[in-house]
């Protein structure tokens, strides 16, 4: 497979990456790693104009499961890394893609804990903007599967502007067992809330996504919590 590219990347991104065929995507060495584990690799690699470059690579087709997200949750009003290029060689495959600007949600979120002020207007933008955009993803018969707040990038965590989500790749449409899905989103981000954030919380954010409390939130709230601790406790693989 020959390397793919984006329709309107800039000729000087073209020209920094130099890659001439796709082994040449697949082996690329350069740049800081990220992360790192047996069947995945994250480097980050400065552009021609000064903004980053992410590069993951998989084993096996996971770069074309991410390329797929990435055009279809954009398409869908969805914030997410503008696609570089993607290629596939070997059993191997690489999927390159813009920085996003800010932080991540949870950095923001550990910060402001200690500040009563910073923390209720973060917990106001918890409620009115991530709460609905997650409603919204959820309402697209989309699940997200890692949604914890390290996958929510945000420059600052007040105003109207929705977060960036990133490592979209397991992103699915379940076709059965929605709920368990659902479920197990919110616990997701139940489980990554730093310390210092109450069950109150929690709740006004699940009646925002709710958009209302109905006779079923009792049982579905207590479903989460309950995900939300087993994911804590569970030690994961890679660290």
């Amino acid at each position: 497979m020959t390397i793919r590219w984006e329709s309107g990347v800039a000729s000087e991104l073209i020209d920094r990456l130099d890659y001439r065929e796709a082994k040449d995507a697949i082996l690329d060495s350069r740049g800081r790693t990220v992360r790192c584990t047996p069947r995945r690799r994250v480097t980050m690699f400065m552009g021609p104009d000064g903004n980053f470059v992410f590069r993951k690579w998989h084993l096996g087709r996971g770069a074309q499961r991410e390329w797929f997200w990435l055009a279809d949750l954009a398409r869908r009003g969805f914030k997410v890394p503008s696609r570089v290029c993607i290629a596939e060689c070997d059993g191997a495959s690489m999927v390159a893609c813009s920085a996003v600007p800010g932080r991540p949600m949870g950095a923001f979120l550990s910060q402001v804990r200690h500040d009563p002020f910073a923390m209720r207007q973060a917990e106001d933008y918890c409620i009115e903007v991530v709460a609905p955009m997650v409603r919204r993803l959820h309402g697209q018969g989309l699940v997200f599967r890692d949604l914890y707040w390290d996958h929510l990038f945000v420059t600052e965590l007040s105003g109207e502007s929705e977060p960036w989500f990133i490592d979209v790749e397991r992103v699915f449409r379940p076709r059965w067992r929605h709920r368990r899905w659902i479920i197990k989103d919110l616990a997701g981000l139940a489980s990554s809330l730093p310390g210092g954030f109450s069950k109150v919380f929690l709740l006004r954010c699940f009646r925002s996504y709710r958009g209302g409390l109905d006779s079923g939130w009792k049982a579905d709230a207590r479903a989460i919590l309950a995900k939300a601790a087993r994911i804590r406790a569970h030690k994961p693989r890679y660290g």
